[in-house]
Parts: structure tokens; C-alpha cells; sequence
């Protein structure tokens, strides 16, 4: 099998618009890192579909809404950081239920999230 090392794009990415929901069928994806780029728009519920995903950054975005309850889905995320977005939730230890013991890092700081 192939290896890729990890990209590290410059700081901020030139990237807008709304998240595509068509990420959520990228069923392999490690890690998706979007933090400090103009997205807006509210989290599509197909970012469950990301079940191997270990990562999840969206600091520093535009995007704004609901934190869709399909993202309990991701069995395996490690980290997810929502820090300075207009993400909002409440009870997010009820919708990651027993499988909130697997993420171990949670930014949520600037956002509207209840744990």
C-alpha cells in the first residue's frame, strides 16, 4: 500500500463557501482539517459518514448552526475543534453517548456548546 505524509498547507487556506456534503462519503479520510478558512454554512449531517475520521478541525471558520447529532456516528474521533465558530449544541455528552469516551480533546472555546 501507498503512503502519503500529511499535508500542511499555508495558513489561512483560501477556501469559502459551505462544506460539501459529498465529504461525508470519503469513508477512509484520517483527518479533515479546514480551520482558519472562510467556510460558512451550517455542518452537513453526512460528516457522520466519516466513521475512520480521527480528526476533525473547524476553528476558526464562518461556520455557523447546529451541531448535527449524525456526528455521534464518528466512532473513532479523537479530537474535534470548534473553537471561534458559531457552532451551537447542547448536551454534546448525549449525542456522542457511550462513545463520548473516545474523544479526548474538545476546543469549543467562542462557540455555543454545552457539554
Amino acid at each position: 500500500s501507498s503512503f502519503l505524509p500529511p499535508l500542511t498547507p499555508p495558513h489561512p487556506l483560501d477556501i469559502s463557501g459551505v462544506i460539501p456534503s459529498e465529504l461525508g462519503s470519503l469513508y477512509r479520510l484520517k483527518r479533515l482539517w479546514l480551520m482558519h478558512t472562510s467556510l460558512s454554512g451550517h455542518l452537513p449531517p453526512e460528516l457522520g459518514g466519516l466513521k475512520q475520521c480521527l480528526y476533525l478541525c473547524l476553528n476558526n471558520t464562518a461556520i455557523s448552526g447546529p451541531l448535527p447529532s449524525s456526528l455521534s456516528q464518528m466512532a473513532n474521533l479523537r479530537e474535534l475543534y470548534l473553537h471561534d465558530t458559531e457552532v451551537e449544541g447542547r448536551g454534546l455528552g448525549i449525542v456522542w453517548g457511550y462513545r463520548s469516551a473516545a474523544l479526548n480533546s474538545l476546543n469549543r472555546s467562542g462557540c455555543a456548546i454545552t457539554v
